[in-house]
């Protein structure tokens, strides 16, 4: 028996996960159809090579599992990737016209998105958001890969419930990039995961057992309330950082695109913090993310993050860091129109554009 297991396509690791994971969602459209090729009850004779004749026939439909948009387009060059985060949809559609879910999906078509990168807190509700996420890929017909944010893991009115089970339901998207590492090519990669924070953001005017209450006067920081683990914060964020280590350790000789939803850098938090921000930004994201995207800076060329609700991009030790939040329509320079916001907030990146750093420092 094995904990993990890699999945290979023509040389190419394309998946990596923990074995219950993979057999129970898997993301890439070849592994999934090594899965389904298992036959379900032993069979001879004539039986087993009409099950065998199945079982290839259903790995040849999957050898090419990315549309060839994906590849090339008519000049060469590859795909348009659309980054967005922070929908927010059961707080900002009542008061919109057209729900967040539909601007994005026409600002995607619009633009000519190939692959759309969601970074998490699409809404309050772990199955709204599984609702929304299967809703927005029917739409586009393209892939759609998605890394939970805490407001996904949110149990409001289901307190019986942990953040892991929220974790869990959402690993049914098979865009979910918590499965696993999602292989656009045979070049690059995309891994990812929600990760967690460690208080590192913080003001060190605080103590760790301040930062373990997530409360500062009045204010109290709703994941202490809503998305409950069964470790300490500052643990979960270490798994989560492991887990990115060992997936990028196994990528070293790919292009990698890394997606969060906490900050991995302090420049996205909150600048100039005065006493409730110095003390907030620390559940904002962690140092640790930035440290091991640095130590694989040779592979790793973009870094995709929300949380914050900020807009902004800066590179680092040649890797790009992209924050593309769309927040509360009570942030939006155009309250309520959703069509508007959404085409402002949604980054679009030629995927062979970050092959030259020098042209992405803003």
């Amino acid at each position: 028996m094995s904990d993990r297991v890699a999945f290979m396509y023509l040389g190419t690791l394309v998946e990596l996960a923990p074995a219950e994971t993979m057999f129970r969602g898997a993301v890439h459209p070849y592994t999934r159809a090594l899965l389904l090729a298992i036959p379900s009850v032993p069979e001879s004779g004539a039986n087993a090579s009409c099950s065998a004749a199945r079982c290839r026939a259903r790995l040849i439909r999957h050898r090419h599992p990315i549309r060839p948009s994906l590849q090339e387009n008519e000049e060469g060059t590859v795909l348009n990737i659309g980054i967005l985060s922070d929908l927010h949809i059961d707080t900002n559609n009542p008061g919109c016209s057209v729900s967040v879910e539909d601007a994005l999906c026409e600002a995607a078509l619009a633009q000519k998105i190939d692959l759309l990168l969601i970074g998490g807190d699409i809404s309050n509700n772990s199955a709204m958001t599984l609702k929304t996420l299967r809703y927005i890929r029917e739409r586009l017909s393209i892939p759609c890969l998605f890394v939970p944010g805490n407001h996904d893991l949110w149990n409001i009115h289901n307190p019986e419930r942990t953040a892991w089970d929220s974790y869990r339901e959402l690993q049914a998207f098979e865009g979910n990039l918590a499965n696993g590492v999602y292989m656009i090519n045979e070049e690059w990669a995309v891994v990812g995961d929600i990760g967690w924070y460690d208080y590192s953001f913080g003001a060190d005017r605080y103590t760790k057992e301040e930062f373990d209450r997530m409360s500062l006067g009045e204010r109290t920081w709703q994941d202490s309330l809503f998305a409950l683990w069964d470790r300490p914060t500052t643990e979960v964020c270490d798994y989560f950082v492991q887990k990115l280590d060992e997936q990028l350790s196994a990528l070293r000789d790919k292009k990698v695109i890394v997606m969060t939803h906490v900050l991995p850098h302090r420049y996205f938090t909150v600048p100039n913090a005065g006493e409730v921000w110095g003390y907030f930004n620390a559940f904002l994201g962690s140092e640790q993310y930035g440290k091991l995207i640095e130590s694989y800076a040779s592979s790793v060329k973009l870094a995709v993050c929300g949380h914050v609700h900020y807009r902004k991009r800066q590179t680092f030790g040649g890797t790009l860091y992209v924050c593309s939040c769309l927040g509360y329509t009570r942030e939006w320079s155009n309250p309520g129109d959703a069509r508007t916001e959404v085409a402002k907030a949604l980054s679009v990146i030629e995927l062979a554009s970050l092959e030259d750093r020098s042209t992405l420092n803003s």
